[in-house]
């Protein structure tokens, strides 16, 4: 037996870096080809387009790219022993075909831990790096749940609160005017953007300073509510490219922190949940992918079953896609969603794999 899962661990680990080199490879291609438009001009260079697609696949496409080379490299290595008989002889020699096949799931586990750890050190370097380079990265996370924001000459530390609208908890903000120095520092329990400059602040208080009189006490000012006008053209939240950017020790304790505080975490829920969840669909679409190929040894053919675990996988991507979009409140659909298709179709491999004649 030891052979003979060395014999499927071999074939496997062949087969996977060959589907990961090939999709990486097209995945830039493709890349490349899309976002030529979107490249200044001055970095239309080969160093400079290397070094942009590397981040782009480092940032966004690493996570899809291993399991789908786990899906092809299983899809791949099952269906050659299913068409050269081995998965006969394996039977008539009294030996369960799931039980020879097992170093094919263990390697997809091995892929899901390697990619987990490269993407919360690579990727989210990569995905900090792209933010910067777009002018994205303007927000910065504390893990207490703060977020500390600047726009323009406004600097702002505040807790999000409302995921849809444009309201905030706990704000602080500092204006500066051209040269740096001090003009106004708000503090307010609550804040609500009415239009792109305009602000309306709930039991404020307002110092304002004299940049050229540094040493003159502050002006103070109470209000339970009052409408300022800020030069800031944002809502201090973090976009999605700079939670991309947060590892995920930092993200779970934003997230943790503004649900203690009975607030919306937005986004940063799904996303945490997303990534948390990441590592399992190598293993998932290689046990999708088994009893698919296993089916070849009674139907004979390559194609039709190839073409139902395509539709298998475009399905639950479309699935984890789809609830994606209506979990970006924050609110428990943020959890039910990567985790829940995860375990149904995790289910679905599961009977298919129990189904399997032996």
């Amino acid at each position: 037996m030891k052979t003979l899962w060395r014999h499927y661990a071999a074939r496997f680990t062949r087969a996977f870096f060959a589907a990961l080199l090939i999709l990486t490879l097209l995945v830039i291609a493709v890349d490349t080809l899309l976002e030529l438009d979107e490249i200044p001009e001055d970095e239309r260079t080969l160093a400079a387009a290397a070094f942009r697609v590397g981040l782009r696949t480092l940032a966004q496409y690493l996570a899809y790219l291993v399991p789908a080379a786990c899906f092809a490299a299983a899809f791949s290595c099952v269906a050659q022993g299913a068409r050269a008989r081995e998965i006969v002889a394996l039977k008539a020699g009294g030996v369960n075909p799931l039980v020879a096949l097992l170093p094919i799931f263990v390697g997809a586990c091995v892929a899901g831990v390697v990619l987990a750890l490269v993407q919360e050190s690579a990727g989210v370097r990569a995905a900090g790096l792209l933010a910067e380079k777009t002018g994205a990265m303007r927000g910065a996370l504390m893990r207490s749940g703060v977020i500390w924001y600047h726009a323009g000459r406004v600097v702002y530390s505040a807790r999000e609160a409302d995921a849809e609208g444009e309201s905030v908890r706990e704000i602080q903000v500092f204006e500066r005017d051209e040269r740096g120095r001090l003009l106004r520092h708000i503090e307010a329990e609550r804040a609500e953007r009415l239009s792109p400059q305009r602000w309306s602040f709930e039991q404020m208080v307002l110092r304002s300073f004299d940049p050229e009189d540094p040493l003159q006490p502050p002006h103070f000012e109470r209000a339970e509510q009052k409408t300022l006008e800020l030069a800031a053209d944002r809502t201090p939240r973090l976009h999605p490219a700079e939670l991309a950017a947060l590892p995920l020790p930092t993200l779970a304790d934003y997230v943790s922190a503004v649900m203690a505080q009975g607030g919306s975490p937005g986004p940063a829920r799904m996303v945490l949940h997303e990534r948390a969840s990441a590592p399992a669909l190598a293993l998932l679409l290689a046990l999708i992918a088994v009893p698919l190929a296993l089916g070849i040894e009674r139907s004979g053919g390559l194609a039709l079953p190839a073409f139902q675990g395509v539709l298998l996988v475009g399905a639950f991507l479309f699935a984890r896609g789809a609830g994606a979009a209506l979990a970006e409140s924050g609110g428990p659909l943020a959890v039910w969603v990567p985790w829940g298709t995860l375990a149904a179709f995790l289910a679905f491999a599961g009977l298919e794999l129990a189904r399997t004649p032996r």
